[in-house]
Order: C-alpha cells, then sequence, then structure tokens
C-alpha cells in the first residue's frame, strides 16, 4: 500500500456542496464458505465479525473476521477464529461478541467442565503480522453460577465488560482490564444493580465506551418491562459510580425494553422488542436518550416506532447508533403471500429541528416470482462511519450485505463517495471513507460564486506535508476549463474580492503581500483534463519582497487563478486554502 505523507486531511464536502443528495446504496453480497448460518454480527469501523454455529467438519462454532482493504474499500475475509485449546462440549464459541481498536472479546457457552460452563476469550492484533493471536481465556470466578457470562459483551481500549445476568439472582457485570506493564488480562471490578432498583437480568445486554457504561436489565424485576443503568467510572476512587436509570413510562412486562443497547457519545438507544407502539400490539421499536452535558443528566430524546404495514414479527431486537442516524431490526415483515422480508428501521437526527425524522427502510429486493425468507439482521448488525452491515437468508443461503449509507459526494459525480469506494471504483488508500481526490492538507475556504465555462467551480487541493522542513506542498487545480493557462497566488492575509480585475471570481486573498507564482515554469496549463500541478518551493516562496522562506507557525494562503472564455475573454479563480506550517 502506498504510504501516505498527509500531515492533516481536507474534506471538501462541508465547503463546496451545494446541498446534500439522497443516501444511496452500495451493497457487497457475500456467502460463507461453507453455506453456514451466521448467528451474531458484529460491526466496528473497518472490522467486521461474523459468528458461524455448527461449522462443519467439526460442527462448533467460530468467527470469522472481515476487514475493509482500504486499497479497493472492499471486505475481505481475513482470519477466521477459534480457541487455542476447544473445551469439552465449547459448541457456542462467539455467541457474543465485540471489538473496538486492537482488541476481540467473546463468550462462549455450553462447555460441559464442572464450574466453567462459559468462558470469555480476548483476541489481540499482533502488530507486526496484523494477525489475530488469543491473549486470554478468562474462566469464571469460584462460586459462580454456571452460566455466568450470558449476558452481554463490549470492549473499549484495554477494558472488557461482559454480563452474568442471571447470577445471584438479579444478575451482575464483570470489568475485565488489561495491565498496562505486563499485558495479562485479569477481573478488575464487579459491578451490582443499583441499590433500590428492582433488578432481574441485570448485564443481559450492556455497552462501554471509555469510562462509561449502560447496563439493560431485560426485566427490571417483577412487573416491570426493562431498564437501562448508566455507570460513570471514577479514576480517583477505583470505582464504577451509578448514575441514573433510564426507562420510559408506560413499558409493558413483556416490552423487553433493554434486549439490546447502544452507547454513542451522549446517545443512548434501547431496543424494546414487545412494546406496544402504533396500532399493532407487541410490535417495538426503540428510545433515544440525550445527555444534558450541563447536569449531566440523561433524558428521553425520541420514540422510534416502526411504521410497517403487515408487520408480522417484532422490531428492536437489535440498535445501533451511527452520528446523527439510529438504526434498528425488523427482522419479519410480510411483503407477499408465503413471503417475508425484514428491513433496518432509519431515523436520522435534523438539528434544525431538532427531531428525530423517519427515513426510507433498508430491505433487500424481492426476487420477481420467488417466495422466500429474509429475515435481515435477526442475529444482529453493524454501523459505524456511514457504512452498515447485515445479513439475510434466502432460499437456507446467507446472504452478507455491506451498504454504504452516506450522502457525501465530494467530487461531485453524482455517486456517494463510500459508493464508489465499496463498489471497488474509487481510490481510499488511507481507508477513512474518503475518496483520496478530495483530501489533502489545509482548510478550505471562499467558494467561488459563479461556474466557468466548463459549468464548475474550479477546486483546489493541497497534497504533502504542513511540516516546512519537508519542503513537500503540491497545488492541485481541477474542474478549470480545459486548454487554459494559470497560476497560483497566495498571501498571509484572507479577505473576499468580487470580481478582481474583471474576474468571474472572487480573489479571497489579499494585503500588501500578495505573492505571484508566474516565475519560469510556474504558469501552468490546464489541458484536455482541465487541470494541473504545482509544487511549491517553501525555501523560494515568491513575494513582492523577492523570494522568501517560510518558516513554522506562520500561515498562507493559496488560490489559483485562470484563463476562461466564458463566452469571452474572462479569467476566474479557485477557492481558497489556508495552510498553517509546522
Amino acid at each position: 500500500m502506498k504510504a501516505l505523507t498527509f500531515a492533516t486531511a481536507l474534506v471538501l464536502l462541508p465547503i463546496l456542496s451545494t446541498g446534500s443528495t439522497l443516501a444511496q446504496d452500495c451493497t457487497q453480497t457475500y456467502v460463507p464458505p461453507n453455506g453456514d448460518h451466521a448467528r451474531t454480527i458484529v460491526f466496528d469501523a473497518s472490522l467486521g465479525l461474523f459468528t458461524h454455529l455448527s461449522r462443519p467438519p467439526y460442527f462448533a462454532a467460530e468467527v470469522d473476521v472481515y476487514e475493509k482493504n482500504p486499497g479497493s474499500g472492499a471486505f475481505e475475509l481475513i482470519q477466521t477464529l477459534s480457541p487455542e485449546e476447544r473445551r469439552p462440549g465449547e459448541s457456542f464459541f462467539g455467541d457474543r461478541s465485540a471489538t473496538d481498536g486492537n482488541v476481540i472479546a467473546m463468550t462462549s457457552e455450553n462447555l460441559t467442565i464442572q464450574g466453567e460452563l462459559s468462558s470469555l476469550y480476548i483476541f489481540e492484533r499482533n502488530q507486526t503480522t496484523r494477525l489475530w493471536e488469543q491473549a486470554a481465556r478468562i474462566a469464571p470466578l469460584p462460586n459462580a453460577t454456571s452460566d455466568q457470562f450470558s449476558g452481554g459483551v463490549a470492549v473499549s481500549g484495554n477494558r472488557v465488560v461482559v454480563g452474568a445476568p442471571y447470577e445471584q439472582g438479579d444478575g451482575r457485570v464483570y470489568v475485565i482490564e488489561r495491565d498496562p506493564v505486563t499485558g495479562v488480562w485479569d477481573y478488575a471490578h464487579v459491578i451490582e444493580a443499583p441499590r433500590g432498583v428492582p433488578a432481574s437480568w441485570f448485564g443481559y445486554s450492556l455497552d462501554l465506551e471509555g469510562d462509561r457504561l449502560v447496563v439493560g436489565d431485560l426485566y427490571g424485576g417483577a412487573g416491570v418491562g426493562g431498564t437501562a443503568h448508566v455507570y460513570e467510572y471514577s479514576a480517583v476512587f477505583g470505582l464504577w459510580n451509578y448514575e441514573q436509570t433510564l426507562a420510559p413510562t408506560g413499558l409493558d412486562f413483556q416490552a423487553q425494553y433493554a434486549l439490546n443497547v447502544d452507547l454513542e457519545g451522549d446517545r443512548i438507544i434501547v431496543g424494546a422488542r414487545g412494546q406496544d407502539m402504533g396500532p399493532q400490539a407487541s410490535r417495538g421499536g426503540a428510545y433515544i436518550w440525550q445527555r444534558n452535558p450541563a447536569t449531566n443528566d440523561w433524558n428521553l430524546a425520541a420514540t422510534l416506532e416502526t411504521p410497517f404495514p403487515g408487520l408480522t414479527g417484532s422490531s428492536g431486537e437489535f440498535v445501533q447508533l451511527d452520528g446523527d442516524n439510529a438504526y434498528y431490526t425488523v427482522p419479519w415483515v410480510q411483503v407477499t403471500p408465503g413471503g417475508s422480508r425484514g428491513a433496518l428501521m432509519h431515523y436520522r437526527y435534523d438539528s434544525s429541528t431538532q427531531d428525530w425524522i423517519a427515513q426510507p427502510p433498508i430491505q433487500p429486493e424481492p426476487a420477481l416470482g420467488v417466495s422466500y425468507w429474509a429475515f435481515i439482521a435477526e442475529g444482529g448488525f453493524g454501523a459505524d462511519g456511514g457504512t452498515l452491515m447485515y445479513a439475510g437468508e434466502r432460499s437456507f443461503e446467507t446472504y452478507y450485505f455491506f451498504t454504504g449509507e452516506s450522502d457525501q459526494d465530494c467530487d461531485g459525480n453524482g455517486l456517494a463517495d463510500r459508493c464508489e469506494i465499496n463498489s471497488g471504483t474509487g481510490i481510499d488508500l488511507n481507508g477513512n471513507g474518503l475518496l483520496d481526490v478530495c483530501e489533502g492538507i489545509g482548510t478550505a475556504y471562499c467558494r467561488q460564486p459563479n461556474p466557468n465555462s466548463a459549468g464548475h467551480e474550479a477546486l483546489l487541493s493541497v497534497d504533502g506535508s504542513l511540516f516546512v522542513q519537508e519542503n513537500s506542498v503540491t497545488l492541485r487545480a481541477s474542474q478549470m476549463p480545459p486548454g487554459q493557462f494559470g497560476y497560483a497566488l497566495n498571501s498571509p492575509y484572507q479577505g473576499v474580492i468580487p470580481n478582481v480585475g474583471g474576474s468571474q471570481g472572487s480573489l479571497c486573498i489579499f494585503g500588501p503581500s500578495l505573492g505571484r507564482h508566474n516565475r519560469a515554469g510556474e504558469v501552468r496549463y490546464s489541458g484536455a483534463a482541465g487541470e494541473f500541478d504545482l509544487t511549491v518551493d517553501l525555501t523560494h516562496f515568491p513575494s513582492p519582497m523577492g523570494s522568501i522562506l517560510v518558516q513554522a507557525g506562520e500561515t498562507w494562503n493559496f488560490q489559483v487563478w485562470y484563463r476562461d472564455q466564458n463566452p469571452s475573454s474572462t479569467s476566474n479563480l479557485t477557492h481558497a486554502v489556508s495552510l498553517t506550517f509546522q
């Protein structure tokens, strides 16, 4: 893979886009190697985990690790995980799994060893080989119930939390941490259900982000339809402090509220698969809670209902947050006689109205004349960084879908960037989900009011490094009219002068120190492609006082002026880019 020296990334869309486009669906389809079905799916950043049960030839569970290829954007199977030493009867390896960074954690059940009917496995990525290696197998504590690790599992940094919802009557959550010196994973804390709050199946679901933990309690005590509890870790006292219980009013006993939870920043989404929401009984949905940073209180921000007609199952078993997007599963939706398909409900937060707005549901296309079941995301799904990953079944074969859901179209070609990357037609060497053509160093500003004769607003990007000692800065002007001459301008000052010198564009750099890169060899020709590059020499930098040496700590602004015929002889400019050198 080509090494990049970009010091920072320049994202042009927020500056150059005139408006968002409709989200576009770009899908990769996979059939598992042995035709078996995925039980659970987990996705984080560029990593996907698929747990397969009863995989031949041993009919034991394994976990496939798919990773995004940073060059093509395609997800590829890179490794299959299994225990270094399988325990007797161990057939549910990976039943619950989670990943963050270079750590994967998963539970394993159905062992036949007295006192060890469950285990927690932790894998770490070897930074040299890039392969995943088993780092620890955590056995239940002495005198713990046999099904200790049968709840949720989550990872954040060097910390793993795992639920034991049937232990001690109410349930517990165990915190496993990695010793920063020895690298050994071991028990660090035990979190009990909050005092004075009825609990039942505490730890059935959970999520962890840094020092914040949300724990789902599926029934919340007798006659209660579930609760979710927020905890914060205090490094001063070395304790997990209970903060708040999240439970909306009017929950049914069979609501199964907190069957699944997801925490992202100051938001928590909680699924309620059995709650009566809408005109049909027990159709389920989800709730979003928002934290007030001033008071540290969590408040109910949205109740997400499922408006599907003909819903025959229930929704909200699995939930996910991804930025301003919220998703939850609807595994069974009747669409044709004798056939059903599932869907993912999608809501997006509108900052102008401060409300969550329903988006078109994400569904597979039905095959004409074919009756089939497609239980979308019945075993879970993932959403992170604008990418969705889910599975559906058709004719007893499992199809995996990786769906890019993003409005970003930085190169303005009408296709969402993530769709281009996922389909392999876009280049994204650093794997950050943005087309490389849209990246560079610096900060763009001052878009141009008038398109040129090619019908575009000319763009300027800067590649290289902000470190002056590297002297590596290349200006790249694009979307100019073909066959025209142009050159770059620089100044330490910003401002806007419309139609400067009769130009159709605005000069966005000005002042007593306007430098022109029009010396011998610096004037460029746009050619048939309407673009050109210019490498800037920071040790021989043009200014009104002659050539100067750019120093660390200085800020310089760049813009490209070019000739045009629109329709008569005129000129125009690109937008400007500001660079602060180091």
